[in-house]
């Protein structure tokens, strides 16, 4: 069912270096975690990406693996081929039309999801972070 923001509890979960805050959302007939919210705060895009990949990181890549796996049907082989094909057409075409600024917050994304992976003993590869 519907709920109002207005009838939930926030929790403070974590902080980033650049003063972005990550809360959970808890609707009591929902349940704690119902959502959470991410106040992004820095004074510049990179600082901003780089909080974002710090307290988020791990959700954003699940969500793209769920994706990816929705989209080949969990098929190992054909997942890879789909990532390479990404990467190929993000090095080749859309990374050259994307203005500096969304660069410079994705690298922050990325470093700072690095970051996280490596605060929770996860980064023995970098590319089990980001794909990259």
């Amino acid at each position: 069912g519907a709920y109002s923001i207005a009838e939930a509890e926030t929790t403070l979960l974590a902080e980033g270096e650049h003063g972005s805050k990550l809360y959970s959302l808890d609707v009591s007939n929902l349940g704690e975690g119902t959502s959470s919210i991410l106040d992004l705060r820095g004074d510049s895009r990179y600082g901003m990406g780089y909080d974002m990949g710090l307290l988020i990181g791990d959700k954003m890549k699940k969500s793209m693996d769920n994706l990816l796996g929705w989209m080949t049907q969990d098929h190992a082989g054909l997942q890879s081929v789909l990532e390479k094909l990404l990467m190929w057409q993000w090095e080749i075409a859309l990374s050259l039309q994307t203005p500096s600024e969304y660069l410079d917050e994705m690298q922050g994304m990325t470093d700072g999801a690095r970051a996280q992976a490596r605060a929770q003993g996860k980064a023995d590869d970098e590319d089990d972070v980001v794909g990259a």
